[in-house]
């Protein structure tokens, strides 16, 4: 038994680790919902605020698609899938969202 044991531990410190599957995201420009230009900076800056802080996580686990590649898609009327397989030539997870600015009165 503890030879064994003693055969596991060499072997699990011998064979490198498979490193985890790293999962690949595209931060989809958010929409301006409220009919106003004047309110677009609002969803561009929720779309920057995704970007940076799913930027700052490990690398190693999460890949975050440059901004510059993924704003080219904003108001293009294509869909995840589209877009998926122009960035990775594979379907993708992908985070977007819409944005409407409200005032409370």
């Amino acid at each position: 038994m503890v030879l064994l044991i003693a055969t596991v531990i060499a072997y699990r410190s011998v064979v490198p680790k498979r490193p985890a599957a790293q999962m690949r995201i595209v931060v989809l420009p958010f929409q301006n919902l409220t009919g106003d230009p004047s309110q677009e900076f609002f969803a561009d800056g929720m779309t920057e605020e995704m970007f940076s802080q799913l930027g700052a996580m490990d690398p190693k686990q999460l890949g975050v698609i440059a901004r510059t590649s993924a704003v080219k898609y904003k108001n293009s009327g294509k869909g995840i899938d589209q877009i998926g397989m122009a960035c990775w030539q594979q379907p993708t997870d992908d985070v977007g969202g819409d944005a409407r600015l409200s005032t409370c009165e």
